[in-house]
């Protein structure tokens, strides 16, 4: 009898559809029954790389740039024994196809792709499409699987953006680290990427505002009236007709003496008339949770960093079965599913402290399938909103006190979402003295709506209130001077913000409307940026600096020396290419287009190559022009003295400095004792280095120095010119 091979992404989702498919055994690698074999990934098993590119020395940029005609596959390391053994279930003679049970989206697909052609398999392909971890979800995505065809354009776009990510980061990265190594001596690696860099560059934008911003000093005057029923405060305000910037600027002075006449002016006469307007303002509820709008929620709630809000929520999915798939984009759920909503808010809330927002929603018939902002299929892409996972029980007994933050924050949205819009009286107060106008305003509720469910959240200033035709008595006038602040720094929340926004800040139109939809990044892969940002290990587990830290109570996101180095060297070469998102825009529409079936791969992959040869071009440029040399392709003697030979005059007695490079490297005086080790806090120092620091005594701050407790840091140095010895300056 033939069996099919279903290939999950992790092992916890194999062992779920095992569960669900019912009557299967465990064995070494896989799940089995009479109609199905059951196995896993790791995640991405399988990786791509170009062996001419990685061939290259990493200071050859004459051979650069290079654009691999094709890309071979190897298994990742720590994954060739679950590549091996997945090959042999493939190779078996009882499975007559693959399924392919891997994330519902670009990634997972490419996950699966990638693995199936590294193991050779020409069997059939089928895919299940799980939106559900669920027993229910489950054996439905089983159902309904579809030929594997049906998603080549899928995994079309998705290979033409990893592949596009390899060429461009590796080129960049090795061509950005040889420009730098020209233009200022520095070694290592500039690492550059499509969406690493602009991201950095926000963060290191935002730190040069902080630091270059001079407070300004400003005055505002306060008043307190009193009228029957009160008291209330009003802040004087430009009127309409005066020159003046809207919000805060409209109630400041930048002049003392200004706010001093007017002050004087009002102090000594009463209000001549007092006039409010009140209106009703209805307000709705959010819309559903996608990814990244629940990592922001999640930080303002419990200070949650990106990344462990979106690994408690796959959690959730995954081994509590709680909540419907996480790493989603969408806000909105099917049109067809107004049933299940409905069955979900009646069944799963039974005893819990939702049972009664979700029953009034039921009862009220507020479940609307017209309601566009609730149910809409225009506005799902791979998955719909995160939303309690439907046939689940509320039960939060086994979950941690982080889980039940997060699974309140869905339960509650979700249910929210259904309720009327919160309904107030907002009323504005003008108090007017002297001819000068002071303002206060005050909202008072009207009907809670969706509000019920987040009671602690309104703290709105309630008004004292005004009788009809009645006027008011000053009771103080006071000068209040402050001073303006610098922007704040970015934190998870406002850096997710401007990762989904930051098409606004692109001229084109176009490209703008492309990241509409996107931004910088994913809702999958925001967080991993942000974390591989902060890293400080490399990816062989060495200590290295980090390009960002997150600091304080407020977690705010804070550019090391190392960052702001490269962003403004990226800047000063004219390389913006890597620092603006209108790279992801341009893509985005590609791969969208691929999607669709407009554009085939092959042309996105002759633009990308295009993009790569212009950036560096740039950069051979600039780097013929710092050098005064032509490009060559490296050697390893290319520039460097030979061991033994004189290096230059000693600063001590004036004798030579002689470089001996066995058995390690140092720069040693044959007259006197002075000496100076070529490894300075285990960093390997370059030869200019060494030279800038014997002849004047000094070195510019560099990168990558290292502590005893394996710590990079930053420093510059001073040499005692006498014994050798070096001090470090932070």
């Amino acid at each position: 009898m033939s069996k099919l091979l279903i290939i999950a992404e992790k092992p916890s989702v194999a062992k779920q559809i095992a569960l669900a498919l019912g009557k299967c055994e465990k064995k070494t690698e896989c799940f089995e029954n009479d109609s199905v074999v059951i196995s896993y990934a790791f995640g991405h098993l399988a990786e791509m790389y170009s062996p001419e590119l990685e061939a290259l020395h990493f200071a050859d940029l004459a051979s650069l740039p290079v654009i691999p005609s094709r890309f071979s596959l190897r298994p990742k390391k720590e994954g060739a024994k679950q590549v091996a053994a997945l090959k042999k279930l493939i190779q078996r003679n009882d499975v007559s196809a693959v399924v392919n049970a891997c994330d519902a989206g670009r990634e997972g697909e490419l996950i699966f792709r990638l693995l199936y052609e590294l193991t050779g398999a020409r069997k059939p392909v089928k895919r299940m499409w799980i939106k559900s971890m669920t027993d229910d979800g489950l054996r439905e995505s089983f159902r309904n699987m579809r030929d594997g065809h049906h998603y080549d354009r899928l995994d079309q776009a998705a290979r033409g953006r990893a592949e596009a990510d390899y060429s461009l980061g590796l080129n960049a990265t090795r061509a950005v680290s040889a420009l730098r190594r020209a233009e200022t001596g520095m070694q290592g690696v500039s690492s550059c990427g499509r969406v690493q860099t602009p991201v950095l560059t926000l963060v290191v934008e935002r730190e040069h505002e902080i630091r270059n911003f001079v407070p300004k000093d400003y005055w505002e005057i306060i008043g307190r009236f009193g009228i029957e029923s009160g008291e209330y405060l009003s802040k004087w305000q430009r009127t309409s007709n005066e020159q003046g910037a809207d919000g805060e600027e409209k109630s400041r002075f930048y002049s003392l003496e200004q706010a001093k006449s007017i002050l004087s002016r009002c102090q000594s006469l009463p209000p001549t008339k007092v006039e409010e307007t009140t209106s009703p303002v209805r307000e709705k509820a959010p819309k559903l949770f996608n990814q990244t709008d629940l990592q922001r929620a999640a930080y303002r709630r419990g200070k949650f960093s990106a990344q462990k809000t979106l690994d408690i929520t796959q959690a959730l999915y995954e081994t509590h079965k709680l909540v419907t798939y996480p790493r989603t984009s969408s806000q909105a759920l099917p049109e067809g599913d107004v049933a299940t909503v409905t069955d979900t808010l009646k069944n799963a809330f039974a005893g819990s402290v939702y049972a009664d927002f979700a029953h009034q929603v039921v009862n009220n018939a507020w479940v609307n399938g017209s309601d566009k902002n609730v149910f809409d299929d225009s506005r799902i892409s791979d998955h719909f909103a995160i939303i309690p996972a439907p046939g689940a029980k509320c039960t939060t007994e086994a979950l941690s006190a982080d889980e039940r933050l997060i699974y309140d924050l869905i339960v509650r949205r979700f249910i929210a979402v259904f309720y009327p819009a919160a309904e107030f009286s907002e009323t504005k107060r003008y108090t007017h003295v002297g001819g000068e106008l002071f303002y206060t305003s005050g909202k008072v509720m009207v009907s809670p709506g969706w509000k019920v469910l987040y009671p602690q959240t309104e703290n709105s200033a309630q008004l004292c209130k005004l009788a009809p035709g009645e006027n008011a008595q000053t009771l103080a006038l006071d000068l209040k001077a402050s001073k303006t602040s610098p922007p704040s720094r970015y934190t998870p929340d406002t850096l997710l913000g401007a990762m989904v926004t930051a098409g606004k800040l692109l001229d084109d139109a176009e490209l703008s409307a492309a990241m509409k939809g996107c931004g910088l990044g994913t809702d999958a892969t925001r967080a991993g940026i942000i974390e591989q940002l902060q890293r400080s290990k490399t990816s062989n587990g060495k200590p290295s600096e980090p390009y960002m830290t997150c600091e304080g109570k407020k977690q705010e996101f804070v550019p090391t020396q190392k960052a702001i180095d490269l962003i403004g060297f990226l800047k000063k070469m004219g390389i913006t290419m890597l620092t603006s998102p209108s790279l992801t825009g341009e893509w985005e529409q590609k791969l969208a287009l691929i999607e669709e079936g407009n554009i085939q791969k092959s042309e996105f992959m002759r633009g990308i190559g295009d993009q790569v040869l212009d950036a560096v071009n740039i950069i051979k440029k600039r780097t013929i022009e710092i050098t005064g040399k032509p490009l060559v392709a490296f050697t390893a003697s290319n520039g460097e003295s030979q061991s033994g030979k004189s290096f230059c005059a000693c600063p001590n007695c004036k004798g030579e400095i002689m470089k001996i490079t066995l058995p390690f490297v140092k720069y040693q005086c044959n007259k006197c004792k002075f000496s100076l080790s070529g490894m300075i806090a285990r960093r390997e120092m370059l030869e200019s280095e060494i030279m800038t620091l014997i002849s004047t005594g000094a070195l510019d701050a560099k990168h990558n120095y290292m502590s005893k407790k394996d710590k990079p840091f930053t420093a510059s140095l001073t040499l005692d010119k006498k014994s050798g010895s070096i001090s470090f300056n932070f």
